[in-house]
């Protein structure tokens, strides 16, 4: 049995793609970061940039799940 979505995720869904993208965006970038070949020798920079990389992976994950989610409560 489907639902409908709330108001709230309605417009949570409205804006999803969006937030997605940019979320990709960020992985991107935080990937371009932690293959830096300048700071390949330099353990602490490379420890903060892989922190960040797998941050953004996670909140790209998390998003993806909702979107997921949101989706199946339209079908």
């Amino acid at each position: 049995m489907s639902k409908k979505l709330s108001y709230n995720e309605q417009r949570e869904w409205d804006g999803m793609e969006q937030k997605v993208l940019a979320a990709e965006a960020r992985l991107e970038e935080a990937r371009s970061n932690a293959e830096d070949p300048s700071i390949a020798t330099d353990a602490t920079a490379l420890q903060a940039r892989l922190k960040e990389l797998d941050a953004v992976q996670h909140e790209a994950d998390r998003l993806y799940a909702r979107w997921a989610e949101l989706e199946a409560k339209r079908s």
